[in-house]
C-alpha cells in the first residue's frame, strides 16, 4: 500500500465515506412491528464495524412568528418580526441490528428487521404551525465518523 493508499484510506474514515447506507421502510403501524430494510455499499477498501445500528425518533417541530419592538440608534421605534422554531423529541429508540463484522470491499449488504413503535405514540400530523414525525436512521459503527444513510421520514 503507497502512501497515497494510507491517506485515502484515513481520509475515509474521518469522513465516513467507507461505505454507503441506505434505509428503506415499511408504512408505519402504530403497536404493530413494521420491517426496516438497511443495505450498505462497502467501498475498494474492507471495513471492521463494532455493530450496524438503526435509530428511531419521534419529532414534533412548532413553528410561530414573533414581533418584538426594537429601537433605533435615533430613538424611533420599529417592529421586527421573526419565526421561530421549536422542536421536542417525543420518541427515541436505538437498535442493535447486529453486531461486529468483518466488512469485504465491494460488497453489498442487506439487513431486515421488524421495528415498533408504541401503540398510544403521537400520530403523524403536518398542521399550519406545527407537524410530527417518525425518522430513521442506519449507521455502521465503526473508529471515525460513522457512515450513515442519514434521516429518513417514515410515512
Amino acid at each position: 500500500m503507497g502512501i497515497f493508499d494510507k491517506v485515502k484510506s484515513i481520509a475515509r474514515k474521518l469522513t465516513g465515506s467507507s461505505a454507503k447506507v441506505f434505509v428503506d421502510c415499511d408504512p408505519i403501524k402504530f403497536g404493530e412491528p413494521f420491517e426496516v430494510r438497511i443495505k450498505a455499499e462497502i467501498k475498494d477498501e474492507n471495513i471492521s464495524i463494532d455493530r450496524v445500528y438503526l435509530n428511531v425518533v419521534g419529532t414534533e417541530l412548532v413553528k410561530a412568528q414573533t414581533s418584538d419592538q426594537v429601537r433605533n440608534s435615533d430613538g424611533s421605534t420599529r417592529t421586527q418580526t421573526r419565526t421561530v422554531e421549536l422542536s421536542h423529541e417525543t420518541y427515541k429508540d436505538e437498535i442493535t441490528v447486529k453486531g461486529a463484522s468483518n466488512l469485504v470491499a465491494n460488497q453489498t449488504y442487506d439487513w431486515k428487521i421488524q421495528v415498533e413503535i408504541p401503540e398510544g405514540s403521537l400520530p403523524i400530523y403536518h398542521g399550519f404551525n406545527a407537524r410530527h414525525g417518525y425518522y430513521v436512521r442506519a449507521g455502521l459503527d465503526m473508529s471515525g465518523n460513522d457512515p450513515d444513510s442519514g434521516w429518513v421520514e417514515l410515512k
